[in-house]
C-alpha cells in the first residue's frame, strides 16, 4: 500500500495563483493504491512494450499526469512534446530497466514512478480531482483525517509544491488556501496579497478596502485584493506561531522578507488597544529570510511595531522615520521606504502576509 504525495504543477509567481476547490468529507474513505507520483522523467525516450489504455490529444505534461492520476489502470505515461498527445500505460518501467523497456524517441518524454526509501514516506496524501486538490493524513488503508494548516501538509509531504491546497478550517469547512512550500522550510500560509501596478490605483487597495474578517475566503488572496483581519485567525482557531513579512516595490527594487518569532506572536494576536509601540530585536523576535535585501534589516538591529485594533497591517513593522511596511492609507502604501524620505515616492508594489 503506498501513501504517497501526489506533486502536481501548482506553482505561483506572488500574485499568480492556479487553485482547488472543495471535493471530498472529513474522513472520507480514500484509495491509497492508485496514489502514485509519476517523479521522474526519461527525456527522450519512449516506453514501446506497455500497452496504451488511453490516447489523449491537446494536453500539457501536467495534465497528462493528472490524467493518470484519475484512471485506475494508469501507471506511467508517453508524452509527445511536439503534437501534445498523452499515452496512458498500464504499467511502469522502472528507472533500473528502462534501458530494456523504453526506445529513443527526441518527441518523446516518458514519466514515471519510483519508490522512494522508507524513511522519505511522506505521512500526508494528496488527491487531485477533477482540478481540485485536498490533503489528509493517511492514518490507515480506509480513511484519513483532513490536515488542518499549510504546515501539517509540509510536515508530512516534504517533495509538496508551492500552491492552492484545501485545509479543514476549524474542524468545520474545506477552505483553499495558499500554501508557500519554498521560503524558509515552507508550510506558510497566506492571509494577506495586495498588488496593484499604478500609482493612481492606490486609493483601491489601502487598508479599509481590502481588510476581511472571512478567514472561509483565504482563496481571495488569489485577487490581489485581500488581507484577512487578524479576528479571523482567532474566530478560526488558526494556530500561528510565526508571521512572514514580504513586499517588493519596481520602483527601488528592494524586497523585505521577515519574519517575527513566536516572543512577539502572543503580544500580536492578543492585543486589541490603542497604539503602543514595542522593540523588536534581532534574532530574537525577528529575523531576515533568503531573498531579503530590505535595508530595515540590513541598518538596524532593533525594528519597532504597533499594538492596535488591526494587527499586522498598520506600523506593524518599521524602523521610524525611514523604513516601513504598511499599506493603511492611500499615501502610505510603503515597502521599506518612508515619504518624507522621497520626494518622488512610487506606490505600486506587493505585501504579502503569511502564517506558520
Amino acid at each position: 500500500m503506498k501513501s504517497l504525495c501526489l506533486l502536481l504543477a501548482m506553482v505561483i509567481c506572488h500574485s499568480t495563483f492556479s487553485y482547488a476547490t472543495q471535493i471530498v468529507l472529513p474522513h472520507q474513505p480514500h484509495r491509497t493504491n492508485n496514489s502514485i507520483t509519476l517523479n521522474f522523467v526519461l527525456h527522450g525516450k519512449r516506453s514501446h512494450l506497455s500497452k496504451v489504455i488511453a490516447s489523449i490529444n491537446g494536453i500539457t505534461a501536467s495534465q497528462c499526469s493528472v490524467r493518470c492520476f484519475m484512471a485506475l489502470r494508469c501507471q506511467s505515461v508517453n508524452f509527445n512534446l511536439k503534437l501534445n498527445i498523452c499515452q496512458l500505460l498500464d504499467d511502469n518501467v522502472h528507472r533500473a530497466i528502462a534501458k530494456e523497456r523504453t526506445v529513443k524517441d527526441s518527441d518523446w518524454n516518458y514519466y514515471g514512478y519510483e519508490e522512494p526509501p522508507p524513511s522519505t514516506q511522506p505521512l500526508v496524501e494528496c488527491h487531485y480531482r477533477k482540478d481540485k486538490v485536498v490533503c489528509c493524513n493517511a492514518t490507515d488503508t480506509q480513511s484519513c483525517s483532513l490536515v488542518k494548516s499549510c504546515k501539517e501538509i509540509r510536515q508530512g509531504c516534504k517533495s509538496c509544491k508551492s500552491g492552492f491546497y484545501q485545509i479543514f478550517l476549524n474542524e468545520t469547512k474545506l477552505v483553499n488556501v495558499y500554501c508557500d512550500m519554498m521560503k524558509d522550510g515552507g508550510g506558510w500560509m497566506m492571509i494577506a496579497n495586495v498588488s496593484f501596478v499604478n500609482d493612481d490605483d492606490r486609493h483601491n487597495y489601502v487598508l479599509d478596502q481590502v481588510l476581511s474578517f472571512d478567514p472561509y475566503s483565504l482563496e481571495d488572496v488569489k485577487t490581489g485584493h485581500f488581507a484577512l483581519n487578524v479576528s479571523g485567525l482567532i474566530t478560526a482557531n488558526i494556530e500561528v506561531a510565526e508571521v512572514r513579512f514580504f513586499c517588493h516595490k519596481q520602483s527601488h527594487g528592494r524586497t523585505v522578507d521577515i519574519k517575527l518569532l513566536a516572543p512577539v506572536m502572543h503580544t500580536a494576536l492578543t492585543k486589541q488597544q490603542q497604539p503602543a509601540v514595542y522593540r523588536m530585536t534581532r534574532g530574537v523576535h525577528f529575523a531576515r529570510l533568503k531573498g531579503d535585501t530590505s535595508r530595515m534589516s540590513r541598518v538596524i538591529d532593533d525594528l519597532y511595531g504597533w499594538e492596535e485594533s488591526t494587527p499586522f497591517y498598520n506600523h506593524r513593522l518599521f524602523a521610524s522615520h525611514q523604513y516601513h511596511w504598511h499599506f493603511y492609507e492611500a499615501n502610505r502604501m510603503d515597502c521599506d521606504d518612508f515619504p518624507a524620505h522621497t520626494l518622488t515616492n512610487k506606490f505600486a508594489g506587493t505585501w504579502q502576509l503569511f502564517v506558520r
